[in-house]
């Protein structure tokens, strides 16, 4: 692609930019992963993702990445395990609310304060939804992806994924432009010598003004 638009880069100095990407993008994510936690309301599913290189304690190349969706985010978790630790670790173990998942034993472990009357909750809950569906639609990019490109060549590279595709998501979800907001923020590291700007909640979707919401605001018709 770089290519055909008269551009030569080197794939070393590609990849170095991607990892000078994840480490700028770093705090944003762990801003969004904190504002999933603070919800009351989840909904979770997973899928495998493959990263080629060795993990400690890991046999085997399968990672998995979960989503978790909130009503203004969208959190994607790279982790080796698919067991209930994984949405312990992120919900935390006195997490109350409602979550939305299939019936895998990895989320009926998480115990009595999430609510588990499944069928019928929706009925006392009307906000609640019937199905799981938002959160296998998020799923659907990154299983589209590892069929093309079959997942991540490195751990650092798989977690730069699971940030950008959390980033971009959140975005989305919020009617925040995927591509003038990247933009702009770059633009700000850029300003103060290539690092995460100090006032990183003037980036985060929820607490944008007014007048910013309608600057990165998502096109009504995407070009």
């Amino acid at each position: 692609m770089l290519a055909l638009n008269g551009l030569s880069v080197s794939g070393g100095k590609l990849t170095g930019g991607l990892a000078r990407i994840g480490e700028l993008i770093q705090p944003l994510y762990a801003k969004i992963l904190g504002q999933s936690r603070s919800a009351s309301r989840w909904k979770m599913d997973e899928t495998r993702w493959s990263v080629f290189a060795e993990v400690n304690g890991k046999v085997g190349f399968r990672l998995w990445l979960w989503v978790v969706i909130t009503h203004n985010t969208c959190a994607y978790l790279l982790v080796p395990s698919r067991s209930s630790d994984v949405p312990k670790n992120h919900l935390g173990e006195d997490a109350e609310g409602i979550l939305n998942a299939d019936r895998s034993s990895d989320y009926k472990a998480l115990g009595q304060n999430i609510h588990w009357q499944g069928a019928i909750l929706f009925v006392d809950h009307p906000e609640v939804p019937m199905d799981n569906n938002e959160s296998e639609r998020c799923l659907r990019n990154p299983v589209i992806g590892r069929k093309n490109y079959y997942g991540s060549g490195l751990v650092w590279s798989g977690t730069l994924t699971a940030a950008l595709f959390t980033l971009f998501q959140t975005l989305l979800k919020n009617q925040i432009d995927p591509q003038k907001f990247p933009l702009a923020y770059f633009d700000a590291c850029a300003q103060i010598g290539e690092k995460p700007p100090q006032n990183l909640d003037d980036f985060l979707p929820w607490s944008l003004s007014q007048d910013q919401k309608c600057a990165w605001a998502l096109p009504e018709k995407p070009p």
